[in-house]
């Protein structure tokens, strides 16, 4: 059986969880299935520390994920390629004596350090793998990204066993059903599954948005896991706060620190966090009350445009963790939509 290597055309279309999820349905059905994700394009990248935790991987880090090389690396030399590539080597040799299959997550995009030949095409011919392509359902150019992957490896013939619509919008599921039963039809590329774009799949935690932010824990950091579906921003006035916050649940509360009037009125709702900006400290009847229903408070010294405009620049997806039962149910459910049987087929063939 040939490995499987997780691609996308785009980045931010749920790859890793995506890639979690599929292995624990794998292993579900008796498969003996690993993780390997053998270039990492962050030194910050914590894709594999989750996999090992989420799967109980008893793999090194090192092993799971031997190679990082970011977009200022590219002036590796020949001798540096030769070094990653023997670290992918040895990992990859390492993993194969233990498992019948490899799930490899492919690294940000399919042509990232196509310059340098360690692109996704050229892990795949490496690591003895084919490749599911993963794109964004969000609009119908996805369709575009589907045929330039096809193009992309069948150049280099590397075997694409088909693709998935992720993220997609709830309100176009049906349409693009339709696309894809179109897309098989005119083009023989299979669609293996599409992917809601539900707000409890990709929603990060609290701790997430904090760790990305870089911001300080007030008070009840002990309440860090709780999901974070949308973010409000608290620029209005005192009267008309209560309706704008009960509009959403699960959501992260964005306001100055000089305003601990409207970060109550913010706990009276469905409030996952409370950020307040601008480095200054509440009055303790704010953190009194965070205390009583069990809200984080946090602080970061940005003020509250420029908070809100880096949220929005780097939208922060949660990652699949095992004390986030809610969204492994829901992950479940989707991969029993999957057509598995028929990606195993492929695989074999």
């Amino acid at each position: 059986m040939k490995n499987l290597l997780i691609a996308s055309c785009s980045e931010r279309t749920g790859k890793t969880t995506f890639t979690m999820a599929l292995l624990r349905k794998l292993r579900s059905k008796g498969i003996q299935a690993g993780y390997f994700k053998p270039i990492s394009s962050s030194k910050d990248d914590r894709d594999a520390e989750v996999a090992k935790e989420f799967l109980d991987l008893p793999e090194d880090l090192s092993v799971l994920n031997p190679v990082t090389i970011t977009e200022w690396d590219y002036d590796m030399k020949e001798d540096g390629i030769e070094q990653a590539m023997n670290r992918i080597k040895k990992s990859y040799d390492e993993l194969k004596r233990v498992y019948d299959l490899l799930v490899i997550e492919g690294c940000r995009t399919i042509n990232y350090l196509s310059f340098l030949k360690l692109s996704s095409r050229e892990m795949a011919g490496m690591l003895d793998a084919k490749i599911l392509l993963l794109v964004s359902g969000r609009t119908d150019a996805q369709l575009d990204d589907v045929l330039l992957g096809a193009s992309y490896f069948n150049d280099a013939e590397v075997p694409l066993i088909g693709t998935i619509f992720s993220l997609v919008p709830p309100e176009i599921l049906e349409r693009e059903k339709a696309i894809a039963g179109r897309l098989t039809k005119t083009t023989d590329i299979k669609v293996l599954g599409l992917i809601p774009d539900k707000g409890v799949l990709a929603a990060p935690t609290v701790d997430e948005i904090v760790q990305m932010l870089n911001a300080k824990y007030l008070c009840c950091e002990e309440y860090k896991d709780r999901i974070v579906e949308d973010f409000q921003v608290g620029a209005m006035e005192l009267e008309s706060a209560l309706k704008f916050f009960r509009r959403s649940v699960n959501k992260a509360v964005i306001l100055g620190g000089d305003r601990p009037a409207l970060a109550l009125a913010a706990m009276e709702t469905d409030t996952s966090v409370v950020i307040l900006t601008g480095g200054i400290y509440p009055p303790s009847t704010v953190l009194a009350r965070a205390q009583e229903r069990k809200i984080p408070v946090v602080m970061v010294q940005w003020d509250t445009y420029t908070t809100v405009q880096y949220l929005a620049t780097h939208q922060v997806r949660g990652l699949l963790t095992l004390d986030q039962q809610e969204k492994v149910k829901e992950w479940d459910k989707i991969m029993n939509e999957i057509q598995i049987e028929a990606m195993l087929e492929s695989l074999a063939s």
